[in-house]
């Protein structure tokens, strides 16, 4: 009697060998197949093996890995193969129990082919891989000698693969007269229809057959997302078939080859369908992504369920944040990012994501002291309310009325929220008085500080009027994605009250507070007047500055960002000087005339960056940006304008300050002028007094955004330096152990002749102050080669709720500089469960 050599036995005999009948406890595997290549082998093999096989039946979800684990510890031990449908580098709940397992079986269906037998070349692996399962079924009984028959030639000549299925389904021309003449329709035609349930090829025309089976595949996605299937769905395969014509689906709308043809023939398979009138009948959004109409439907359905959420604002904001999760999945599906025809959720997503700010910071104003704690958290992450400010403020083109209207809604949450913010700095600012100066440096006493070390670093100084906190964070954002600095830091100063250039810009300077003295000069033209000493000039001046810098700061020279970006003067200049400085005012200029609330900041913050760029490839290795005052942006009730202070000594007076002497005001908050004897009185928050000026625009006062100023510092290494690091994009963590990508920041090879050394880096994730992910130990990483990280969850574990907004920070192992950061959202849940 000849022997069995079939695929079958031989996978019978894997089995028992791997679990021996008489052993104690029962053995039992893990088998772990991610592409699920090995399951209907598995089912076949199983019970002659006399072995249990622990797999969902066909066409049922698998189970979740709490409920394997939880089952495996209860029921009791047999011989048993426990099938996991992911790769052993992602299982979590179950991994505890491999341990104990008689074997682990993580072999392809590629390798295992080797042990049979049958090796298959590695250069024709990615060809085969993919009709292998296919294959291995339909020879599962056959003797090994069949199978060496499988080579590349053979297979694509008895089987049609995925990719050439969509080029016949999205073409719009007529491909079936080809594929007869070729000999492989009926190759074409079981595969469509037995592999993947689409229609018969051979009945009716061509354009019909395309339609009809793009139906079907919208039918079958509809089925499959859990709710109550659409008409006519109920008719069509389940089971493997459907996961197969699924996963074409998403092959087709994921290949950019296929985007014209998959656009063309959905939005006609959908005419017919009624899916849209399906999708807003079911309890729960669908997990869809292919049918426009589907996508439309549920856009229109949740725009409908905001726009009814009319005078609560800040419900309106939390019930958006709630929903961002599936609103910024499906503004990265098809429709929503890649259509000719698109489905508008990019704009909710904005919306969205504005919500999640505001929604995390909303009521967190107690939770700071004083002052003083106030402006670090500012510093540290409450600047970025007003990114989502100016998200909700600019321009959008093409946003419809419902959008529009939900827009201007969450513009309210976010003034309400800068309200509530505003006011309770100002209890902590009228608390803390003079003092404050004594805590928080002036811009020019950081910039100082700064030029003090290093000294013989050439260095370019950066002014830019009313450059706020924010966008100083967003300017060094952009700088770690394209060109990171050896070292990148932006640090919090405190502009001068009244926040106005005429003061804020001395104070920029490199003096001493204390070597500044202020006055208010009358006269003809009574101005504003901030003399130093050892020098004579009104420093309020420009060109007074700018003598100033050349005389007494050691500048070599006086530029615009005008001048460096067009290059010429910094060439006259020739080789880089001690000191350069440069200044800008667009941000203040566009502020007053009401263009950068409506365009945002993109535009100038790419332009400032290419600036630094400029700046460093003329040899300027330090740049320290830093401004004169912040800003707002802000539109008043009239119940949030205060009446003016009184007085009969009123020497200057704006819509966001009053200064004089012997002042009154009932609620204003009473300050004083830096390195004078005047007193200023500011409106508390955002409120302004009744006075000149047009609204919108807002500052001179002391709230955060208005007061506290950055000192931007970038420093690149002329020598042999470390290598750069920066972060793969990672928008959400979706896991307990979340793994990173940390990229060099170079290509691979460019640095071959050593210039650059590895570096050392700690990786950690936080929640404001709160550690919530680590990594155990310092990362490598090497010149132009990207280093993968696990990060551990802390124990204990943190409170830390679904949807927080997270911070991941990568810092140098060797001396503990910060060196990046990337903003992310926790979601998911961290449980009691192991």
């Amino acid at each position: 009697m000849s022997q069995d050599t079939s695929l079958r036995a031989w996978l019978i005999s894997q089995i028992k060998m791997a679990l021996p009948a008489k052993g104690k406890p029962a053995p039992f595997m893990v088998w772990y197949d991610p592409d699920r290549e090995w399951i209907d082998l598995l089912r076949l093999a199983a019970e002659p093996a006399g072995v249990e096989l622990w797999a969902p039946p066909a066409g049922e979800p698998d189970p979740h890995e709490l409920v394997l684990r939880d089952r495996f510890a209860h029921e009791p031990r047999r011989r048993r193969i426990i099938w996991l449908p992911r790769a052993r580098t992602d299982v979590t709940y179950f991994k505890v129990y491999e341990l104990a397992a008689e074997r682990v079986w993580t072999s392809s269906l590629a390798e295992a082919l080797a042990d049979y037998g049958v090796p298959v070349a590695r250069r024709h692996e990615a060809e085969l891989r993919p009709i292998l399962a296919l294959q291995a079924r339909t020879w599962f009984d056959h003797p090994r000698s069949v199978w060496q028959e499988l080579t590349p030639s053979a297979a694509k000549g008895a089987l049609f693969d995925d990719s050439r299925i969509l080029d016949v389904l999205t073409s719009e021309s007529a491909l079936f007269p080809a594929l007869r003449a070729e000999g492989v329709f009926p190759v074409f035609a079981s595969r469509v229809m037995e592999d993947l349930g689409l229609p018969d090829p051979s009945k009716g025309s061509e354009g019909e057959w395309r339609i009809e089976a793009m139906q079907r595949l919208l039918l079958m996605e509809a089925a499959a997302s859990g709710g109550t299937p659409p008409l006519g769905a109920r008719e069509l395969s389940v089971g493997l078939v459907r996961d197969r014509a699924l996963k074409l689906l998403k092959t087709c709308q994921n290949d950019r080859r296929h985007k014209a043809g998959f656009e063309r023939l959905v939005l006609e398979a959908d005419r017919h369908l009624g899916l849209d009138t399906w999708a807003r009948s079911q309890s729960a959004p669908p997990r869809t992504s292919a049918s426009r109409a589907v996508e439309k439907a549920l856009l229109d359905q949740q725009i409908e369920r905001y726009e009814r959420i009319e005078s609560d604002v800040l419900l309106l904001a939390r019930e958006l944040a709630s929903g961002f999760t599936e609103i910024a999945e499906r503004a990265r599906g098809f429709w929503g990012e890649h259509a000719d025809s698109p489905v508008l959720w990019g704009q909710l997503r904005d919306l969205a994501e504005a919500a999640c700010v505001l929604t995390y910071y909303d009521n967190l104003q107690h939770t700071w002291p004083t002052a003083q704690d106030m402006i670090d958290a500012y510093a540290r992450d409450i600047w970025r309310v007003e990114r989502a400010g100016e998200s909700l403020f600019r321009e959008t083109p093409g946003i419809s009325d419902p959008m529009h209207r939900i827009r201007a809604r969450l513009r309210r949450a976010y003034q309400r929220t800068i309200d509530a913010l505003g006011r309770e700095f100002s209890q902590r600012l009228d608390v803390a008085g003079p003092a404050l100066a004594l805590d928080v440096p002036s811009a020019g006493e950081r910039v100082l500080k700064e030029l003090g070390e290093k000294k013989q670093l050439p260095t370019a100084l950066v002014i830019l009027d009313a450059f706020r906190f924010e966008l100083a964070c967003r300017l060094a954002e952009l700088l770690q994605l394209k060109d990171p600095p050896e070292r990148l830091a932006v640090e919090p100063a405190l502009a001068p009250v009244p926040s106005i250039t005429a003061l804020g810009m001395p104070f920029a300077l490199p003096i001493p507070r204390s070597k500044l003295h202020v006055a208010w000069t009358t006269g003809k033209r009574p101005q504003w007047s901030v003399t130093t000493d050892g020098w004579s000039g009104d420093l309020t001046v420009a060109e007074n500055r700018r003598r100033w810098l050349i005389e007494k700061g050691g500048a070599k020279a006086c530029l615009t960002t005008h001048e460096v970006l067009e290059g010429a003067r910094l060439r006259e200049l020739g080789e880089p000087g001690k000191l350069l400085f440069v200044y800008g005012d667009e941000f203040d200029r566009d502020g007053h005339e009401g263009s950068l609330q409506l365009s945002g900041a993109e535009d100038h913050l790419e332009r400032y960056a290419n600036v630094i760029r400029a700046l460093r490839s003329a040899g300027y290795a330090r740049i320290i940006v830093t401004t004169d005052h912040g800003f707002f942006h802000w539109q008043p009730e009239s119940d949030e304008r205060d009446d003016m202070p009184r007085g009969d000594d009123i020497l200057f007076q704006s819509r966001r300050a009053v200064v004089g002497h012997g002042l009154t005001h009932a609620t204003a908050l009473r300050l004083r002028v830096p390195c004078s004897d005047l007193e200023v009185y500011v409106p508390r928050s955002v409120n302004a007094f009744r006075t000149y000026g047009a609204l919108g625009f807002f500052h001179g006062g002391a709230t955060l955004q208005e007061l506290v100023i950055p000192v931007f510092i970038a420093v690149w290494s002329g020598k042999r330096k470390k290598t750069p690091v920066s972060l793969r994009k990672l928008e959400f963590i979706t896991s307990l152990q979340p793994r990173l990508e940390l990229v060099s920041g170079v290509q691979s090879g460019l640095f071959a002749d050593g210039s650059l050394l590895p570096r050392s880096v700690l990786v950690r994730v936080v929640a404001q102050d709160i550690l919530v992910f680590h990594h155990h130990e310092p990362a490598v990483v090497d010149p132009g080669k990207p280093t993968i990280l696990t990060l551990k969850l802390v124990d204990p574990k943190p409170d830390v709720a679904l949807g927080t907004p997270l911070r991941i920070e990568v810092r140098d192992a060797d001396n503990g500089d910060f060196l990046m950061a990337m903003d992310t959202v926790l979601k998911v849940e961290i449980s009691d469960w192991d």
